[in-house]
């Protein structure tokens, strides 16, 4: 639940909302590594206080830190995430916590949530043994790529965009106990009663979970990942938290350094890049995102920048009603689609021709369209493995054909090694050119 103040109600933001992306830049840890070539550092920052060193695990350095500062040898401001009790104040109880997490004996802590734009001290009894989850198709993947499907008991999703069971079996025959943004209490207090669920997982966006004042004040804790965050940094820190929180950690480090791997790839690859093409996303039948949105924001980290036009700013542009959009300049559109979005399952290639044809129809009028410069690509993929896709068909002279692929067969082997997925077989990219 949120962190609340002892004498109020109040939420409380984390004080110096960078806190967490400071540490990150002083503190980037190398972990353990086989060899010189797999040199790589996992440069975010697990967001739980006790982390005293600001790196990506909570281990034997951070207890000697915070016992060097409940001593006065170092200063609570020169490691802010040593208040492991976080109370303001520096003593045993301090030092006790992180014994806790060390001996992984069952306890409360205090993390960062990522809520809208806000990061916000959020406390969760710890470690989450069984949990229920807005299970939208970014918050699902998390969940898979985790192999932590056996400890979510329900889940809430919208009926155009269920999880694929293939990757969480677990959530296989397992009915929506809300819509795709919230579950009600009592929907979930079943779920709580008869497998002592004792939290939700969710995104960060401030549409998910309106209600949770009234879920927290049933002892449920909220919390929250920047489930779409296209950025290195948000991505890992994600991976971090929900690993940590649901003691998964036998697959959070390679998950972090293969991750880390791609989008370090793609971005010097594209560094030299002068002549970027205007590009917009869609994600929404009919519909071009808003400059704003994750879907854009993903373009742009794959090297793209967007149509220089205010109309873009405030809200998506429906195609239909916008005319303006035959006269500007507009060289590639990627179309970022869930399965259920498209009638089937990205991993089970069962999209029929009507229905990519029906993505692709509402552009025909546009340049890009003409120009065989419309694409999609698959949405329900982590946000290292989206980002390649959308920069392999944005530079294709720089990607080579199946840059993607390869690397999503790489991934597959390495986490969905139990669904036996032979990549070489399905599609990733679909392009307008062939559905004309």
């Amino acid at each position: 639940m949120f962190l609340i103040d002892k004498s109020s109600t109040k939420k409380i933001a984390v004080i110096g909302v960078v806190l967490v992306i400071v540490i990150a830049a002083v503190c980037a840890v190398a972990f353990g590594k086989n060899d010189d070539s797999d040199a790589l550092n996992i440069e975010s920052v697990l967001p739980v206080y006790g982390n005293a060193n600001g790196d990506y695990q909570i281990d034997e350095e951070d207890l000697k830190i915070v016992e060097a500062v409940v001593k006065g040898e170092k200063t609570l401001e020169e490691y802010p995430l040593a208040d492991a009790f976080k109370d303001g104040v520096m003593d045993q109880k301090d030092i006790d916590q992180v014994k806790a997490i060390l001996d992984k004996t069952a306890t409360s802590v205090w993390h960062i949530n990522q809520f809208g734009d806000e990061q916000m001290v959020a406390e969760t009894k710890w470690p989450i043994k069984a949990a229920m989850a807005t299970a939208t198709p970014n918050v699902a993947v998390y969940i898979a790529m985790l192999g932590i499907g056996d400890k979510f008991k329900a889940i809430s999703y919208g009926s155009s965009s269920p999880p694929d069971t293939l990757l969480v079996p677990e959530f296989k025959g397992m009915e929506s106990i809300g819509g795709s943004t919230s579950i009600e209490f009592d929907n979930a207090s079943k779920y709580v009663t008869d497998y002592g669920c004792t939290a939700i997982l969710t995104s960060s966006n401030t549409s998910y979970m309106k209600n949770y004042e009234d879920i927290e004040k049933h002892n449920i804790d909220i919390v929250r990942i920047d489930a779409t965050g296209v950025s290195t940094d948000d991505f890992l820190r994600s991976v971090l938290l929900t690993g940590f929180l649901f003691d998964a950690n036998e697959n959070v480090v390679e998950i972090c350094k293969f991750s880390e791997k791609v989008m370090k790839d793609v971005e010097s690859k594209i560094a030299g890049v002068t002549d970027h093409p205007i590009a917009a996303a869609s994600n929404t039948p009919g519909s071009l995102a808003k400059a704003s949105s994750d879907y854009s924001q993903l373009l742009v980290e794959a090297g793209a920048v967007l149509p220089d036009d205010s109309r873009f700013e405030s809200s998506t542009v429906k195609i239909a009603s916008a005319d303006w959009l035959y006269d500007i300049q507009i060289d590639s559109i990627v179309s970022i689609r869930t399965g259920g979005g498209l009638g089937g399952s990205w991993y089970l290639g069962d999209f029929t021709a009507d229905g990519i044809k029906a993505v692709f129809a509402p552009m025909s009028k546009l340049k890009a369209y003409e120009n065989n410069q419309c694409y999609i690509i698959d949405g329900e993929l982590p946000i290292p493995l989206r980002l390649a896709y959308a920069a392999e068909v944005l530079f294709p002279d720089l990607f080579e054909d199946g840059y993607a692929d390869t690397l999503h067969q790489e991934f597959c082997d390495k986490f969905y090694s139990d669904v036996g997925i032979d990549i070489s077989k399905l599609t990733f990219i679909y392009n307008v050119a062939d559905y004309k």
